[in-house]
């Protein structure tokens, strides 16, 4: 299980993304990326972005990929579509 940081001010795609100071900047990275079955996906609240995002990775039955917020602030807003049945969005 990985855990994968998003954060649209401070982040940057070069990271490599595991850490909340090695931050992705944009949800191409999660778009294009590849994960396994219970990797979680950390959006960081406050930051907003303005692109679509997809899963084309799978978890497994009773194993999902999950996006989830952290740190302190508003949820993070995603102001696209979101595709895919890949993954569980978790409000808040």
């Amino acid at each position: 299980m990985a855990i994968y940081y998003i954060h649209f001010t401070s982040g940057l795609d070069s990271n490599n993304g595991l850490s909340e100071a090695n931050a992705w900047r944009t949800l191409s990275k999660i778009s294009n990326g590849s994960f396994s079955p219970g990797d979680r996906i950390r959006l960081a609240r406050g930051e907003s972005w303005n692109e679509n995002i997809g899963f084309p990775s799978s978890g497994s039955n009773g194993n999902p990929i999950v996006v989830e917020p952290y740190g302190l602030g508003v949820a993070p807003v995603i102001n696209g579509q979101i595709s895919g049945s890949n993954a569980i969005l978790v409000d808040g």
